[in-house]
């Protein structure tokens, strides 16, 4: 008991960052009319899904833009502030449908695939989804990639601007003004696809900045580290794959270190090379660890048993992701997911209010629980709207019951509650699922799983409620 007690004091331990994106409506919009959020800052990584969503938002903003078209020479209809795979394939699609445009990215052009490592594979999941776009994307190395999308901005003659920094979007819908580095816009829709690759976290550790020159962020090219101790910072993906491709020069001593407790978030296929690197002696994987401090030539960590142990290492690669342009998005007045202001505690107060008055007038007549309507609302007149609100949604189920059960049900105060709420709670559960359903079914690697595991819940759910409603007044 003592040491329950104490965990509750201990410092907590360093978990998986989650990424705080954008608040984004479901047609893409932000809370500022006419910025538009897609690809990576909307939650959307995965190649294809960005293509897909840069290619539908501009499907679904042409009909409107092109019937504003007018003779004001520099006004676009729209700004697109990113060159990787949503920003290129709203550059195309902005371009099919005749509208003035132009794309500007703060560094070069598609620049998430320019770092990745040498030869990487990229691969075309979700495998049930189509590309939508006109943007040519198969399984390929990232060479293949870049080649091809080169090709096609310059055959095409996109009108896409390297290394053109945006630093500010102010006025508003059908008159923004988009001020780059080097040049100022005027827009009637602007779209946020930019990436994260400009804005890579650190670790935050003593020594860190007096190491510098030995600490990196991306491996480009496996081939040009022999002889290492290295460690590598991170359990997702772009760590999994560094490791595996360090791991296999005999000649390196590779250790992978995660404050993750699991190797959770990297694909499978990348979780079973590490593993089985691993198992032959050629990787060390360290979990729920965390690094302390960086020194000359090695690295202190503290492993999950509490231990520190100090490895040698004299290339520290930090692989722990990125962070979005905050400072950017507050300059400009586009709001974050989760971020607490007076409206949102005030509509979460009236939701609190309204959901402890729901089952507060659900529990009439059982005491405390019914606190205050039991001391406000005269039993009469509580029976009297129950009774009728019953006899309404209760219909569709009489014919389950006999004449007698009927009755009996007609004096039920308890039961006509119980049905009532068991009623809302499953029609919000089915509203509610399929709004999850439509929002992130099309986001996730596995499209048909999530739309299995709302369609069942829905059913789980009517089906107790049906359970339920037929109980104990069965025929």
């Amino acid at each position: 008991m003592v040491l329950s007690v104490k965990s509750l004091f201990d410092r907590k331990n360093p978990e998986p960052s989650y990424p705080i994106l954008p608040q984004v409506g479901s047609d893409g919009q932000s809370n500022i009319p006419g910025i538009y959020v897609v690809g990576e800052l909307a939650g959307t990584p995965l190649v294809k899904l960005g293509l897909n969503a840069g290619h539908e938002l501009m499907q679904r903003l042409g009909p409107e833009l092109q019937s504003k078209a007018g003779a004001d020479g520099d006004l676009n209809d729209v700004v697109i502030i990113g060159s990787g795979s949503s920003g290129l394939a709203a550059t195309v699609a902005a371009k099919d449908l005749n509208l003035r445009y132009v794309t500007l990215d703060a560094t070069a052009f598609a620049n998430t695939f320019v770092t990745m490592m040498k030869g990487k594979w990229l691969f075309a999941e979700p495998l049930d989804v189509e590309n939508k776009s006109r943007v040519w994307f198969e399984e390929c190395t990232k060479e293949e990639l870049l080649e091809r999308w080169r090709a096609m901005v310059a055959d095409e003659e996109l009108d896409v601007r390297e290394h053109e920094k945006v630093l500010d979007v102010n006025g508003g819908i059908d008159n923004f003004e988009v001020v780059s580095d080097s040049n100022c816009y005027r827009a009637r829709r602007v779209v946020l696809a930019m990436g994260k690759a400009g804005n890579l976290r650190k670790l935050g550790v003593p020594g860190e900045k007096e190491s510098a020159n030995r600490i990196h962020h991306r491996l480009l090219d496996a081939d040009d580290y022999h002889n290492q101790h290295v460690t590598i910072v991170g359990a997702g993906d772009v760590a999994c794959e560094a490791a595996i491709a360090l791991a296999e020069d005999p000649t390196n001593r590779v250790t992978l270190s995660a404050i993750d407790a699991e190797l959770t978030f990297p694909k499978k296929r990348n979780v079973d090379a590490v593993r089985a690197l691993e198992a032959e002696g050629k990787l060390q994987i360290l979990l729920a660890s965390k690094v302390e401090s960086v020194e000359p030539g090695s690295v202190q960590i503290t492993k999950a048993d509490g231990s520190s142990e100090r490895l040698e290492s004299n290339t520290l690669f930090e692989m722990i992701g990125a962070e979005l342009p905050f400072g950017f998005f507050k300059s400009i007045g586009i709001k974050l997911n989760n971020e607490w202001d007076v409206r949102r505690w005030v509509f979460l107060t009236a939701a609190f209010l309204f959901v402890y008055s729901l089952y507060a007038i659900k529990s009439y007549g059982k005491g405390l629980s019914a606190f205050p309507y039991q001391q406000l609302i005269d039993p009469t007149s509580y029976d009297s709207v129950l009774r009728s609100l019953f006899d309404v949604f209760f219909t569709p189920f009489a014919w389950l019951f006999s004449s007698e059960a009927l009755a009996d049900i007609g004096g039920d105060r308890g039961y006509q509650q119980g049905f009532l709420y068991s009623l809302l709670y499953t029609v919000l559960m089915a509203v509610f699922g399929y709004e999850a359903l439509i929002r992130w079914r099309n986001k996730a690697r596995n499209g048909t799983y999530q739309t299995w595991r709302y369609i069942s819940s829905s059913l789980f759910s009517w089906s107790s409620f049906s359970s339920s409603t037929s109980s104990p007044y069965r025929r």
